[in-house]
């Protein structure tokens, strides 16, 4: 553990002062930080991720200092063990709480997006880290062992352990093996997009499907996004007019569809995007269509609505799977 009063406490001013609070730090005295027109000795403890353990682990808050935690990431379940135990933080990701005797400040913002996020997304979420962090998501409660999830995976054991360890690291995933949740699913977001291609025409949910079996449909094509949350019972007004998202087997699919129907950049009647990661298409989908297409898992349709972050993001953190089944883990 980490204890500093340089660079982490300067960092505290930029979401202070987003906030309309002037604050500085005092010269020639270490620790020392005027908020409005408070003077405050500040204490902080510098990790790069925090989970429920670890916040647990720090204790009570110091008594002479308001204490603060900064960290890249701090789990929910963490700034819950962080509260109770009188701690305040700093989430990188844009999450600021500061306790003291005078002064209560909670707030969420937005973040300008670092230069290494791409990089921390591609080492923890490689294809194989994304398939084993979508397995958890859809079985939360379980218990996994290594071998077990590599075999539902198809990958090696040593593989999906190296992955399961890199999302330990990350404060993504716990010693049993179960996802930190929503942690998880939203730091999934950005790496699971894969983007779509439009396609002029299509003969819609229903048919027919005369002669198109060489394309895999119905039957090979899954069913996302919109029509397939609208679907599942999702919050979210939307007809039959909106255009269906597909995932299809492999490019060639892709390739045969657009050849077929041709593309379609504006009024695309249809979407489709390559399968390419295991837990997306399954012998037994999670529902299918009337007419037989298959519709992905709620954690999928989740996935892809929350690429849009405005109305998309919305309708997930609104929308509650229990009745499937399902748990919720956003």
């Amino acid at each position: 553990m980490k204890y500093s009063c340089g660079v982490p406490l300067d960092e505290l001013l930029e979401p202070l002062r987003s906030l309309g609070v002037a604050a500085t730090i005092l010269g020639g005295v270490p620790g020392r930080l005027k908020v409005g027109d408070l003077t405050l000795r500040v204490e902080l403890r510098e990790l790069a991720v925090v989970t429920p353990a670890l916040a647990r682990g720090l204790g009570d808050s110091p008594r002479e200092a308001m204490g603060v935690v900064v960290a890249d990431r701090i789990s929910e379940a963490a700034r819950l063990e962080l509260a109770a135990n009188g701690w305040g933080w700093f989430d990188r990701r844009g999450h600021l709480r500061l306790s003291a005797p005078s002064l209560q400040v909670m707030s969420t913002f937005d973040r300008p997006r670092r230069a290494n996020v791409a990089i921390r997304h591609a080492s923890t979420f490689p294809p194989v880290g994304i398939e084993v962090a979508v397995a958890l998501l859809k079985e939360p409660g379980r218990d996994w062992k290594v071998t077990d999830l590599a075999a539902t995976l198809g990958r090696s054991a040593g593989g999906v352990s190296e992955r399961l360890t890199a999302l330990r690291d990350a404060g993504l995933v716990d010693r049993r093996n179960r996802p930190l949740c929503p942690d998880l699913f939203w730091e999934l977001v950005v790496p699971w997009h894969v983007k779509p291609v439009g396609l002029a025409s299509f003969p819609g949910l229903d048919g027919p499907f005369s002669q198109l079996s060489w394309l895999g449909i119905p039957g090979d094509w899954v069913l996302t996004d919109t029509r397939a949350a609208v679907m599942l019972g999702a919050p979210l007004l939307a007809g039959t007019a909106v255009a269906p998202d597909f995932y299809v087997p492999q490019p060639s699919v892709v390739d045969s569809a657009l050849s077929h129907f041709a593309g379609a950049r504006a009024d695309v009647a249809a979407t489709v995007r390559e399968i390419r990661y295991a837990g997306i298409h399954e012998s037994e989908p999670f529902d299918r269509t009337a007419a037989g297409f298959g519709i992905a898992h709620p954690v999928v349709v989740a996935l892809d609505l929350a690429i849009d972050r405005a109305r998309g993001r919305e309708v997930v953190e609104s929308w509650d799977p229990t009745a499937l089944g399902v748990t919720r883990v956003w």
